[in-house]
């Protein structure tokens, strides 16, 4: 049996202490405010550790949607 390769999507799960505004929805990308500049996160991503500052998370849909959350 083929071992399983890494995911070809990414599954974004967000959430506010009220409600989640993703959960496990597929996206193609999502543009974080880190304390060292903007950062893009994409499915395959190598793992990082940053610290985020307040800023606009920007959500971009499978196709060309995109969606901006205050964070």
């Amino acid at each position: 049996a083929e071992a399983a390769g890494p995911s070809a999507q990414l599954v974004l799960n967000f959430t506010t202490p009220h409600q989640p505004l993703y959960n496990k929805k597929v996206v193609d990308q999502v543009i974080l405010p880190g304390s060292a500049g903007e950062y893009g996160v994409t499915a395959n991503h190598s793992p990082v550790i940053s610290e985020l500052r307040p800023g606009v998370v920007t959500v971009i849909h499978v196709g060309v949607s995109r969606r901006h959350l205050f964070l």
